[in-house]
């Protein structure tokens, strides 16, 4: 089940649910210099959204560049130098505390 899409299909469901609510609700917008009359509230908050995420992009991509950074990678298969001597002292330590050595050492 593509998951992705019906969560995008809620969402924008939402969004086309807000929009259809305040359609009626209109506000003026002032930027100092020019003010804009009877502009519906969903078109402000969708403008605002926009441009928070445009402002919040070179915060990712300054992200991601410092993560992709190359990391060493060790073969599975090798076992660093300090677990070799400890798993060649716990085989020397079970041999000699295993039930056939005591008998060779006993005989």
């Amino acid at each position: 089940m593509p998951w992705r899409l019906i969560i995008f299909i809620i969402v924008f469901a939402v969004f086309i649910c807000f929009i259809s609510f305040n359609l009626e609700n209109q506000c003026n917008i002032s930027f100092g210099f020019k003010t804009f009359q009877a502009v519906p509230i969903f078109l402000t908050v969708f403008i605002s959204f926009v441009l928070g995420m445009l402002c919040s992009l070179p915060f990712i991509t300054h992200l991601r560049k410092k993560h992709n950074t190359p990391q060493l990678t060790r073969n599975k298969d090798s076992t660093p130098p300090e677990k070799e001597a400890n798993i060649e002292t716990l085989k020397e330590l079970h041999d000699a505390n295993s039930p056939r050595n005591k008998k060779n050492i006993k005989a």
